[in-house]
C-alpha cells in the first residue's frame, strides 16, 4: 500500500496552540484535536478539497477530561460506516501521543488514564510507548 500525501487542508500545530491540530490518518481522514470540546475528532474530508462549501464530516471521536496534569480518556466511538479499520485505535494513539508530547515539551509531569474500556485495553497493549505518562490504573 502506498502512502497518500496529506490533504491540502491538513495542518499540525504544537500542543497548546489555538489552531486545530490535524493528523493525517488515511486518504481523506484526519484527526483534529479540539481542546475546547476536550476531544480528538476523526474527520472525513471532502472528496474535492477545492470545494469550499463542503465541511468535513465527523465520523469518530475520543472524549477526555482534563484536570491539571491528569488526562482521563472517557469515551471512544467510530461510525459504523468506518468501523473495522483500526480508527478507534488511531484516536486513542492520537490522544496518548498528544499527552506525551505535551509533557515532554513542557517538562511537567502528566498522568494518562482511561475510564473508557476500549482506550484502557488499547493502552494496556501498548504500555512501553506511554510508560512515562501512564497511570498505574490505566
Amino acid at each position: 500500500m502506498t502512502s497518500q500525501p496529506p490533504h491540502p487542508t491538513d495542518a499540525r500545530t504544537q500542543p497548546g496552540s489555538r489552531t486545530p491540530e490535524r493528523i493525517p490518518v488515511a486518504e481523506r481522514l484526519v484527526i483534529e484535536h479540539r481542546p475546547d470540546e476536550e476531544a480528538f475528532v476523526l474527520l472525513e474530508l471532502a472528496a474535492d478539497p477545492t470545494a469550499p462549501a463542503t465541511a468535513p464530516r465527523e465520523v469518530g471521536r475520543i472524549d477526555y477530561a482534563r484536570d491539571g496534569s491528569g488526562w482521563d480518556l472517557l469515551h471512544t466511538e467510530v461510525a459504523a460506516t468506518h468501523g473495522g479499520r483500526g480508527l478507534a485505535g488511531r484516536l486513542v494513539r492520537a490522544a496518548a501521543d498528544h499527552v506525551l508530547a505535551e509533557a515532554t515539551a513542557s517538562g511537567e509531569p502528566a498522568l494518562l488514564m482511561a475510564s473508557c474500556s476500549y482506550a484502557s485495553g488499547w493502552l494496556a497493549r501498548h504500555p512501553d510507548d506511554y510508560r512515562a505518562v501512564l497511570s498505574p490504573a490505566a
